[in-house]
């Protein structure tokens, strides 16, 4: 028995030592990081590398540090802030008034490669605190799959600017936006963000660690793929091209995919702004599932969608939420609708008559069924004329699917769209 707990003594000394600190420089918190600078990063994060600031991060010492109290595994997590006018060397001059505290991971896959080609899978966990919300006008990436700038100069993708600003090739971007954090595509297809899907939304996003499960085929054939998992729920899945064209590099023909950048990156704030917190931490990517996930079990990881068919009667809800109390104190029934969901599709059998939330924008939402969940998204208004993009994700309740999600976010309340699914016998 004692030769037994020798031994595992020493194998938990063992574990420990190779558990590594990052410099004690890098731990004070007036340290300010370097543009392409390593953070030297003390856990394996797998195939994804070592972490390299971004040559223009803002040069700050609260833009980026590392986190000891707010950690999802281990004893570290990346902390980035962003305050109003932070920016570094060209993202001052930018038309956009960009600014970013972001870093990259500088691995590349397989050897032949810069970046990402061929099936991968990526597991990182995210918290957005209390307070750090869309900080309109401008627009904040929390991060990208984004190819490397050799890609985008032999692409002829560069405006006279500098940048990339019309078309930049972004297989997969990550928003914080009014509806929660949004995921969408850029230029792989067309130009512009597209196939946008709210992957955490608002009512569900502060306080708390998100963990993402990331399975991809990086390929310009149609056998490519995109399977996201966050908190073990299936939220998205698309088969095709999942980069645009592939390229070798110029100066020494390696073949070019995307690289991970995250943190806080702003554009267009042509206003004051809001200060934004963001923590990343749980970081690793590899060739199999179970060599990368560290919260999801992948022996059973959720691969269905709800298959709800038949009548039902869908009704519309106007409730204002207290943001300090958190207390509804407006709700309000509005109007209800007739549909019918067959094959997977959906249309009205009857639409209410309402002015409110007006038919007119009604009639075009779009309903989506995921595993356990379906989703509303669309353009809506509430007493006026000038609709909101919203998503509301529905959650099954039994005898009914409700839902809420938020149309307008003022200082003191939340304008929301409440919604109830009922199966009509």
């Amino acid at each position: 028995m004692k030769k037994i707990l020798f031994i595992l003594s020493i194998l938990i000394l063992s574990s420990s030592a190779q558990a590594k600190d990052p410099p004690k420089k890098f731990l004070d918190k007036e340290y300010i990081f370097q543009p392409e600078q390593f953070v030297k990063w003390p856990e394996k994060t797998g195939v994804w590398g070592k972490i390299e600031t971004h040559g223009r991060i803002a040069p700050n010492p609260w833009n980026l540090s590392y986190e000891k109290e707010i950690v999802r595994d281990g004893k570290y997590s990346l902390r980035f802030e962003m305050r109003d006018g932070d920016c570094n060397n060209r993202d001052c001059d930018r038309p956009n008034n960009a600014g970013r505290s972001e870093v990259s991971f500088n691995g590349d896959y397989p050897k032949n490669t810069k970046g990402n080609l061929g099936k991968l899978w990526y597991a990182w966990s995210l918290f957005i605190p209390e307070g750090t919300n869309h900080i309109k006008p401008a627009y904040t990436i929390l991060g990208q799959f984004k190819m490397p700038n050799a890609y985008t100069e032999q692409s002829d993708r560069i405006n006279n600017s500098g940048f990339d600003e019309d078309c930049p090739e972004i297989p997969l971007l990550f928003h914080l936006d009014p509806e929660g954090i949004v995921m969408f595509k850029d230029g792989v297809e067309k130009c512009g963000g597209y196939d946008d899907k709210v992957i955490i939304p608002s009512a569900n996003l502060h306080d708390k660690w998100h963990d993402f499960l990331l399975n991809v085929n990086w390929t310009d054939k149609e056998d490519g793929f995109i399977d996201l998992w966050v908190n073990e729920k299936k939220i998205y899945n698309y088969k095709g091209k999942t980069i645009g064209k592939l390229l070798k590099r110029k100066k020494d023909g390696k073949k070019m995919g995307p690289n991970f950048r995250f943190g806080i990156y702003n554009g267009e704030r042509f206003e004051e702004v809001k200060t934004q917190v963001a923590y990343f931490d749980a970081f690793r990517s590899g060739k199999k599932c179970k060599k990368t996930a560290l919260f999801h079990d992948c022996k059973n990881l959720p691969t269905t969608n709800l298959n709800i068919e038949g009548r039902y009667k869908l009704s519309w809800y106007w409730v204002d939420i207290n943001k300090e109390t958190k207390k509804i104190i407006k709700d309000e029934f509005i109007v209800s609708d007739k549909i019918n969901i067959k094959n997977g599709k959906f249309f009205f059998e009857k639409l209410g008559s309402s002015k409110i939330i007006s038919d007119k924008y009604r009639k075009n939402i779009k309903v989506k069924q995921h595993e356990d969940n379906l989703e509303i998204e669309g353009e809506l208004d509430l007493d006026n004329d000038d609709p909101s993009n919203i998503t509301i994700m529905l959650e099954n309740k039994s005898s009914h699917y409700e839902g809420l999600g938020i149309l307008e976010n003022y200082e003191k309340k939340t304008e929301n769209v409440k919604v109830i699914l009922t199966p009509i016998n």
